[in-house]
């Protein structure tokens, strides 16, 4: 559903959809998508659409937003969206709901069955660790999440973990910081590598302590 349809044809040759040529205030463009077999796969909302005719690729820009449907059931807004083959890419202020997380990030790339790459500094609100993970990217595969670059999960009970990296099993319920790390919780902190602890890290062990261990009653 478009306020307006042109189709350009050269050696990229696409149809845009979106205002006419000096009408700044018309409706948003509502596109829907569906596979090979003719099955629902999602839907766009936008500003300005552009549909490349030499493969399946889609730009989307100005307040976008796309709803992509099946098992990954995930949500993404987004300056701009670029969609080809199975992959969507996502960037300018990006907020996204996919499986097991809610993301904010600069740029965001979704692939079909909802794994996720978030990079350029991203806040990830974990749903079943009930933790937020800030780190320069982050990556959801199934249900391990891998948090890179200056890690930091806080959790609601204000404990605090950083590492250069940490990964979040949701399966096992489980955060891991294979390599060094700084821990930070009510009347407790320690420095070390190798940490294993729990959703809230209230309980945790590691391999080797690098510094200090401090608990107060």
């Amino acid at each position: 559903e478009s306020p307006y349809l042109a189709r350009f044809t050269g050696d990229s040759s696409y149809v845009y959809l979106g205002p006419p040529p000096g009408d700044t205030l018309a409706a948003v463009v509502a596109l829907r998508l569906f596979d090979d077999e003719g099955q629902p796969r999602g839907q766009i909302q936008a500003q300005e659409i552009w549909l490349y005719e030499s493969g399946s690729f889609v730009v989307a820009e100005g307040a976008t937003r796309i709803v992509v449907s099946g098992s990954d059931g995930a949500t993404v807004q987004a300056d701009r969206l670029e969609i080809e083959d199975e992959a969507v890419t996502a960037t300018g202020s990006v907020r996204a709901e996919v499986p097991g997380a809610s993301v904010q990030a600069p740029r965001l790339t979704l692939a079909d069955g909802g794994a996720f790459t978030a990079t350029g500094g991203v806040s990830a609100r974990l749903t079943d660790a009930n933790a937020t993970v800030r780190a320069q990217s982050v990556r959801g595969v199934g249900d391990r999440y891998t948090a890179e670059g200056s890690a930091r999960v806080q959790t609601s009970g204000g404990r605090t973990l950083r590492a250069s990296r940490v990964v979040w099993d949701e399966s096992a319920r489980l955060f891991t910081a294979p390599g060094s790390f700084s821990f930070d919780g009510p009347s407790e902190r320690a420095r070390g590598v190798g940490l294993e602890a729990s959703a809230d890290l209230s309980r945790y062990s590691f391999r080797q302590a690098s510094g200090e261990i401090e608990v107060r009653e």
